[in-house]
């Protein structure tokens, strides 16, 4: 008997403890999501002053889960793309914002349970945006110590980049085909060339008066290995232009796109100009410490260039 009243108070204790959680939640719930919305809505007026309609559409299949459309007066000013994600420290929910040309306005994020003194270390509040962060490519450095919260945001900026893309085009604001050739005037894609699996385009570059300065070949590869001991995102990429004169010396290299951590990348450049002037056919390729997988990358997509302007020599023998 004494087993069954035990039992019972238990029972109850149970069912009104339950009662009190869900109470609670009902209470604070909309509470909760007051507050998120009145965040959001401050991180929309830090992004576009003027805005005063929004129009939100749902996105399924990554961790962005909305974009939405932001106008003032009937007119177009932007976009702003929400992400959110969880690890072992909790949840991070961003916002990133996009004006119509498709350069990036700013960054915030709008919720974190990561522990205070850490994830904020990513913040840059006087300008709007990531501490460490690439504005084009979205690609952000770790911060060390603060690893967890930067693989987490890294991953949703990674999302957000890739969502961008099918909404809006992004500009870039630096010409990189002018950094290759200065007397670029035009850039026409060779319709003629044959892609191959490394090297996606072929693109000649003319000056002012038509004449041909050079080609610039496009290179896209990707790895399975992890970027880090922590990481486990699977593949990686690199997409690179380099510019090749018209006695095939090159011109130039330039990370067009990547998810690689620049600060690593960086440890490239050297090695990017000491190619300048140099056959592609004789270019070398070394191993950077604390870069292999980078560079292993780099490395395949140089060779594939010395295949395919090797065959390109052959055939217009």
């Amino acid at each position: 008997m004494r087993i069954f009243k035990t039992a019972l108070v238990l029972t109850l204790v149970g069912l009104l403890c339950g009662a009190v959680i869900g109470l609670t939640n009902y209470i604070t719930a909309p509470i909760i999501e007051k507050n998120a919305e009145k965040r959001a809505q401050e991180a929309y007026k830090s992004f576009f002053s003027d805005l005063d309609d929004i129009t939100e559409h749902e996105v399924e299949g990554s961790s962005v889960y909305v974009y939405i459309e932001v106008k003032e007066g009937g007119n177009l000013l932007g976009y702003v793309f929400k992400a959110k994600g969880n690890n072992q420290r909790g949840v991070i929910d961003l916002a990133a914002a996009y004006d119509t040309s498709g350069k990036l306005v700013g960054i915030k994020i709008l919720e974190s349970e990561h522990t205070a003194g850490f994830y904020d270390q990513y913040i840059d509040s006087t300008n709007n945006t990531l501490v460490g962060l690439d504005k084009e490519t979205l690609a952000l450095d770790n911060i060390a110590g603060v690893t967890q919260s930067g693989d987490l945001l890294k991953t949703l900026l990674k999302d957000i980049h890739t969502e961008v893309g099918k909404h809006i085009e992004v500009v870039s604001e630096v010409d990189l085909y002018k950094e290759l050739f200065e007397d670029k005037e035009t850039v026409e894609e060779d319709t003629s060339f044959t892609a191959t699996e490394k090297v996606t385009k072929k693109e000649t570059v003319k000056d002012v008066n038509g004449n041909i300065l050079g080609s610039v070949y496009t290179l896209h590869g990707t790895s399975t290995t992890p970027l880090h001991d922590y990481d486990e995102s699977g593949s990686n990429y690199i997409t690179l232009l380099v510019g090749v004169d018209g006695d095939n010396k090159i011109v130039g290299v330039k990370v067009l796109k990547t998810d690689h951590t620049s600060s690593f990348l960086n440890e490239h450049n050297v090695y990017f100009d000491s190619l300048v002037g140099v056959l592609v056919s004789e270019a070398p390729v070394d191993d950077v410490t604390g870069a292999t997988v980078s560079r292993g990358i780099i490395r395949d997509l140089i060779d594939a260039l010395k295949a395919v302007l090797q065959w390109e020599k052959k055939i217009n023998f």
